[in-house]
Parts: C-alpha cells; sequence; structure tokens
C-alpha cells in the first residue's frame, strides 16, 4: 500500500506549499508511515534548518491521509 505524492491532496485539505508528506507508505489499524523530503524552499526551512512546526504538520497530515486512506 503507497499513496505517492500526487495523490496525497485527495486525501489531505492542504495545498502546496503546505503539503509536508511525499508519500504515504503503511497503514494499517495501528499505524500510519509517511515519507517527508525536506527541501531548501520549505515554508518552514529558516537558516537552513527545519523548524518543530514542520514535524507537528507531518505528524497531523499523516494521520489525517491515513484516516482518508
Amino acid at each position: 500500500m503507497e499513496a505517492r505524492k500526487e495523490n496525497i491532496k485527495f486525501l489531505i485539505p492542504h495545498r502546496e506549499p503546505f503539503i509536508m508528506i511525499d508519500n504515504l507508505t503503511d497503514v494499517s489499524p495501528t499505524k500510519f508511515e509517511s515519507i517527508f523530503f525536506v527541501c531548501s524552499d520549505n515554508i518552514f526551512v529558516r537558516n537552513e534548518i527545519l523548524q518543530e512546526p514542520a514535524l507537528i504538520e507531518n505528524i497531523a497530515q499523516t494521520c489525517a491521509a491515513g484516516f482518508g486512506f
């Protein structure tokens, strides 16, 4: 089971540049897993460091995408 980046927008309400999931890699009754690649142009990168809100968004979006899947 996998949902790729081009299909994530059908699972969550977020749109670029605010999408913090690249692939949803695993969905089961007990867990959701995603992959998130950090690019230098990410809105949460400051001084070449990913800021904490990006991780919170990744967790929330992974959960939403998992339930949406």
